[in-house]
């Protein structure tokens, strides 16, 4: 049975998918703009952009409509609102350090666009932070107090360029779950209890529920399930990277370059469709003097190729898991021919359309393609 997702126990957020690292985006209205709180678990030993709700494409300016993120470092959680100096909560104890940690972040003001606004941070139920204070105590101009987007995208381990932020964030290599965001500032024994409590979706104020677990995906769709009565789904969005993949084997000593079966779970979705499983001997495979002869490669889980052969025209992109196998295989006299079994069934066979030996001691890339010429 398959022993991970994406190949890194327990991560959704940051995870390696076919084509790069990934994502995720919810595209948000009717947003609680006076008075809000985010919670969610983490658990990751690197730091990183958690949740960053607006864009300069979708009317959040730097001054009258302003961004809202949370981002964490090792013993502190950083509350970003526009141009201001938003918040930064210290925590008592290290947040990277692999261990599950529950992270709610309150917001209240008066009235939505008001010059004034009160946040709380929490971290495993105990205050670290807060601040109440007027927008224009940061220096910002009174005519120009910035308010939070009520209808934009709310990106989850992720922060777009935007205005005087050039690059964008990179994206959080750990792992986020459990993320609702409520219409109401909790009280702190409804944060102690959320800690523990399993969001069903039908609780009052309760505005959006992705728990991102295995349960709450939609691996054919490359989704992620918003409990809520909203229905937010939020989409797997990849970085695309042509240079990237799982991992790879510099020199690939003793591989079987003659006869050989190759097997794997597979767990993929829509957007799997032509990218690579596998690929040996990939890079400056035609270029003396490092000529390593004809690639070999496995891909397109849609319609399963190997290079060797073709298309067997049979796909596995159906968002749960397959047993696949690929056998490259001569019977005595006979030419060669690839074979394909999915789930322990052999669904199609193919003759080898190149007969041309494989070198030995090559790169072994797994989940991706490096360059050739």
């Amino acid at each position: 049975m398959p022993s991970s997702d994406f190949g890194i126990v327990g991560k959704e957020i940051g995870s390696m998918s076919f084509g790069g690292p990934r994502y995720l985006r919810a595209w948000l209205n009717s947003f609680p703009t006076s008075a809000f709180t985010i919670s969610l678990n983490v658990r990751s030993t690197a730091p990183g952009m958690l949740v960053s709700l607006g864009d300069q494409d979708t009317g959040s300016t730097e001054w009258a409509q302003a961004r809202f993120t949370i981002d964490c470092e090792a013993m502190q959680i950083g509350i970003g609102f526009g141009q201001t100096l938003g918040v930064t909560a210290h925590t008592p104890g290290m947040l990277l350090d692999g261990r599950r940690h529950h992270i709610v972040v309150t917001w209240s003001q008066p009235a939505p666009g008001a010059p004034n606004a009160t946040v709380v941070v929490y971290v495993d139920g105990v205050v670290a932070g807060q601040r109440s204070w007027t927008f224009t105590d940061d220096n910002l101009n009174p005519g120009y107090i910035p308010q939070i987007i009520a209808s934009g995208p709310l990106y989850i381990g992720y922060r777009p360029t935007q205005h005087n932020e050039p690059d964008p964030s990179a994206i959080f290599d750990g792992a986020v779950t459990d993320l609702s965001i409520w219409s109401r500032a909790m009280t702190p024994a409804e944060i102690a209890a959320d800690a523990t409590t399993v969001v069903t979706g039908n609780e009052p104020g309760l505005y959006l529920a992705l728990p991102m677990g295995p349960a709450g995906r939609d691996y054919l769709r490359g989704s992620a399930r918003d409990l809520s009565p909203n229905h937010f789904d939020a989409s797997d969005v990849v970085m695309q990277d042509t240079n990237v993949c799982f991992g790879s084997v510099w020199r690939m000593e003793g591989f079987p370059t003659g006869s050989r079966t190759v097997a794997m779970w597979l767990r993929c979705g829509f957007a799997s469709s032509g990218t690579y499983l596998l690929t040996y001997s990939d890079y400056s495979n035609s270029e003396p003097p490092d000529d390593a002869g004809p690639p070999w490669s496995i891909a397109d889980p849609s319609s399963i190729r190997v290079s060797s052969s073709g298309s067997f025209g049979v796909g596995v992109a159906d968002g749960t898991w397959h047993h696949v196998a690929i056998v490259c295989h001569r019977e005595r006299g006979e030419p060669l021919e690839d074979l394909l079994y999915i789930d322990g069934e052999l669904r199609a066979r193919l003759p080898a359309t190149s007969e041309d030996p494989l070198a030995n001691n090559q790169r072994l890339v797994i989940g991706g393609r490096l360059a050739t010429n």
